[in-house]
């Protein structure tokens, strides 16, 4: 064999061994990039006798989809969304009874929407609303045991903001008066259970400033 002979040899020998590298390292890139991207891992977790107390998902680490929790007799106890780690969609919680405690709605972990909250007995105590970036907006109520209108509340941009009213089981008046920017402002009207005016306060900027 002559010398260019075996050097040819030697050159094609280097250049196959390092295309056979280059071949195996673009394959393993590959291989881990495909997994990374489609990976899901099933989440749950269970009390000390054994009974499910949470299942969930995992895509790339974060959490997703549906996760539901349990008390320990299995029963469910609250529902929640995830998108990239961050609640993002319909929640419930449920009372030990199996009633619906609250209903809403998360996006990018904010409260948004309406909000109802309920007795453990399934009487609506609650609704609250919140604007697309979690902020109280609208009117909110609250309501007695047996159904009636406690309060209203009226919100904009988070603050107190327009007439707020309390009212007696009768759904008779008995307070009324508006905020703004989260302070009372102006006439505060109280009525006694008929209806009757007793007196009125008046408010600036939250400050009593008389009475009559």
């Amino acid at each position: 064999m002559t010398n260019t002979s075996y050097k040819i040899i030697i050159l094609i020998s280097i250049l196959l061994v390092f295309s056979c590298k280059e071949s195996a390292n673009q394959h393993t890139k590959k291989d881990i990039q495909i997994a990374s991207d489609s990976e899901i891992v099933v989440f749950k977790d269970f009390f000390k006798d054994g009974s499910l107390k949470v299942t969930g998902q995992y895509l790339n680490n974060e959490k997703t989809g549906e996760w539901i929790w349990y008390m320990s007799d299995e029963k469910i106890l609250r529902i929640e969304n995830y998108k990239h780690n961050k609640l993002e969609g319909d929640l419930k919680v449920y009372y030990p009874n199996g009633q619906l405690r609250i209903k809403g709605q998360h996006s990018n972990n904010n409260e948004i929407g309406t909000w109802n909250r309920y007795s453990e007995d399934g009487i609506l105590k609650y609704i609250e609303i919140f604007d697309s970036i979690g902020k109280p907006t609208g009117t909110w109520k609250t309501y007695y045991d047996t159904g009636e209108v406690i309060h209203e509340e009226n919100y904009l941009n988070g603050l107190p903001n327009g007439i707020w009213n309390t009212y007696n089981k009768k759904g008779n008046l008995m307070s009324s008066g508006k905020k703004i920017d989260g302070k009372k402002e102006g006439d505060w009207n109280f009525y006694d259970d008929n209806a009757k005016l007793i007196k009125t306060i008046i408010f600036e900027k939250d400050m009593k400033i008389s009475e009559k």
